[in-house]
This record gives C-alpha cells, structure tokens and sequence, in this order.
C-alpha cells in the first residue's frame, strides 16, 4: 500500500515583500495562495 503524505508550503514574509515589490514596480498585484506539496513515500514522486 502507498503511504502519501501532505504538507503545507508556507511563503516567507521576506519573499512576500519582494514579490509585491517587484509588483508595485510593474503597477500590479500579485496574488499570493500558500500551498501544499503531496509525497508518496518510498519514491521519488511528489505533486506540488
């Protein structure tokens, strides 16, 4: 039986702060989801 396992991809507040620097300079908004990264164990294989 395969054994998956997920967690949560949190983005840092300094990258946060880049990305919506960088957004201010091109007069846009980013939008910015936190999201989860899905491991099955005993192999290689993850889906993000």
């Amino acid at each position: 039986m395969l054994a998956i396992e997920t967690k949560e991809l949190k983005i840092s507040d300094s990258l946060r702060k880049k990305v919506l620097m960088i957004g201010k300079f091109t007069n846009t908004k980013p939008i910015i989801t936190n999201g989860s990264i899905i491991n099955i164990k005993g192999t290689n294989v993850a889906y993000v």
